[in-house]
């Protein structure tokens, strides 16, 4: 069975003049590999089985290496409570810290290790408007981190079979409810910001929730709920929205929000990225789930090499993105973003 990230042997620390110096705590005090690799997966999916299932190892062995992890820390860093678990405040500390020593390992192993044993092809799918404001923007750090992979996309939505397609993986958008399966990754869950031109909203004089109320608004097919979602979590429930015109999917919405056509709640990553005309404006500090869950899932015969290192590295940027959120504010009855 392999793990996510290949295990390097211990390196002692090279001092200015380049001779070794010895370690400040004894070996048995730092923790292993495999451990922060049980740790960042179980955080990262949310259980210990769906950790187990990416990792191609048994619940019990991930549980362990998590509290073997814990014991030499001497900080619990989840909490269990029958089948769920949550960070505790020192597992949400340390969970960046793990990340970024996972990839700093992951890149050192790399930078040794053949680069033919890094070449190859990826065919990967991914939602056009997830493609342009999320993924796209972001694979520059990919290739610069592995010259040797040719990531080809594909256009899709909602795939998370990629193997029935013939495909390497697949990126997309999903109701959260199906992100708990085997051999999907979570990546984050979605959050949805107010968002127009800044014509549009000086125009309409678009201050405050209260003023965006009345001011013309856009719709996501298939979901008209999510305006009277964001006024709830704005602290304003009674505000029935108004017929809206309606587009078809992510990409056509943030189209129609940069015309100036409307007011629309687009995904933070197309609210907050520059386009045509420049940034867009955010219309209140206030954030609302979607529902929905960005999750990456890759075909099982691809667990090494081109397909794992790309599995790899999405997680690690899914991991900043999270760590970009604030958490859920209560204040106004509504969710505040940094």
């Amino acid at each position: 069975m392999t793990e996510s990230f290949r295990p390097l042997a211990p390196v002692e620390p090279v001092a200015a003049g380049g001779a070794p110096r010895p370690l400040a705590l004894p070996r048995r005090a730092i923790p292993t590999v495999s451990g922060l690799i049980a740790f960042e997966a179980t955080a990262r999916q949310g259980s210990f089985s769906r950790a187990a299932a990416e990792l191609d190892l048994s619940q019990g062995a991930v549980s362990k290496r998590v509290r073997q992890l814990e014991e030499v820390l001497g900080a619990p860093l989840l909490q269990r409570d029958h089948h769920r678990i949550a960070l505790t405040p020192a597992g949400r500390a340390y969970l960046s810290r793990a990340t970024r020593i996972l990839a700093q390992l992951e890149t050192a192993a790399e930078a040794l290790a053949p680069r033919c044993a890094a070449a190859g092809e990826l065919a990967v799918s991914v939602s056009p408007g997830h493609a342009a404001h999320w993924l796209v923007p972001r694979l520059p750090r990919f290739q610069r981190r592995h010259p040797g992979i040719t990531v080809n996309l594909v256009s899709r939505a909602g795939t998370t079979d990629p193997a029935r397609e013939g495909l390497d993986a697949a990126v997309a958008c999903v109701p959260s409810a199906e992100a708990q399966r085997e051999g999907v990754s979570v990546l984050f869950d979605e959050w949805l910001l107010p968002v127009a031109t800044p014509a549009f909203a000086a125009e309409h004089g678009l201050a405050d929730a209260t003023a965006l109320a009345a001011a013309p608004r856009l719709d996501l097919a298939g979901r008209p709920d999510l305006w009277e979602m964001w006024f709830a979590r704005a602290g304003l429930p009674d505000i029935a929205p108004p017929a809206a015109a309606r587009h078809d999917g992510l990409a056509l919405l943030c189209v129609a929000v940069r015309a100036g056509l409307g007011a629309a709640l687009l995904p933070t990553a197309m609210a907050q990225a520059p386009g045509p005309g420049g940034l867009l404006a955010v219309l209140a500090p206030v954030a609302v789930q979607s529902g929905r869950t960005m999750v990456l899932a890759t075909a099982r015969a691809g667990r090494e090499g081109a397909a794992a290192a790309f599995r790899r590295w999405l997680c690690a940027e899914a991991t900043a993105e999270r760590d970009g959120l604030s958490a859920p504010a209560e204040s106004s009855g509504g969710h505040s973003m940094k």
